[in-house]
């Protein structure tokens, strides 16, 4: 996934489309991706890993912001990291977000996932090995991020159109097939899938 992403900003950046590019990614994987970037990155670059405390992050991401250099810049944040610096979260724009491991905002009512869906970029990407873990409801955040076209807005709205609930309002199946043949062609309107045996 990570070469992928990394493929897809050095072409925008050809095309003069994606010069800064804000990465959410669980902290466990952060050095993962600047190891990636060494790796794959065609285009010169300069990356700023959000971590330590509030104090710093604040620091280097205003720093970092306002250089005005060619290189592409690549800012990695976790999903906490990012709650911690809410109050820049609206205030810098970035002309790509994308979310790693997007499982960590499936749930809607979460902070993290709230602060997300503030970051202000043109162009979105979100990235999961299996981003429905145990429900197909989980995908709602998930898109709502990417583009609230989608699914719309309103959670509830969403889960009504397509599913049967249990007594205790949680999500059982779909409510018809023909909800859930809409579901999924929105679902595969803005994404892809590739196995593990059709790549590696």
């Amino acid at each position: 996934k990570t070469k992928t992403i990394i493929d897809i900003v050095n072409i925008m950046n050809g095309f003069g489309l994606v010069n800064s590019v804000l990465v959410v990614v669980p902290l466990s994987i952060i050095d993962t991706w600047t190891e990636q970037l060494r790796q794959h990155s065609e285009k010169d670059y300069i990356e700023c890993c959000l971590v330590g405390s509030k104090t710093e992050k604040l620091k280097r991401i205003g720093a970092f912001t306002r250089y005005n250099g060619k290189e592409v810049r690549w800012t990695l944040i976790n999903p906490e990291g990012l709650v911690v610096i809410k109050e820049c979260v609206k205030t810098i724009k970035f002309d790509m977000a994308v979310v790693d491991e997007s499982t960590t905002i499936k749930n809607h009512t979460a902070n993290r996932s709230k602060m997300v869906k503030l970051i202000n970029s043109k162009y979105k990407i979100i990235a999961s090995g299996n981003p429905i873990p145990k429900c197909n409801g989980e995908i709602f955040s998930q898109y709502e991020f990417l583009d609230s076209g989608i699914y719309g807005n309103y959670f509830y709205k969403f889960r009504e159109r397509y599913f049967a609930l249990d007594h205790f309002k949680g999500i059982k199946d779909f409510i018809t097939s023909s909800r859930k043949i809409e579901y999924l062609e929105k679902f595969h309107s803005v994404s892809f899938v590739v196995k593990k045996e059709d790549c590696l």
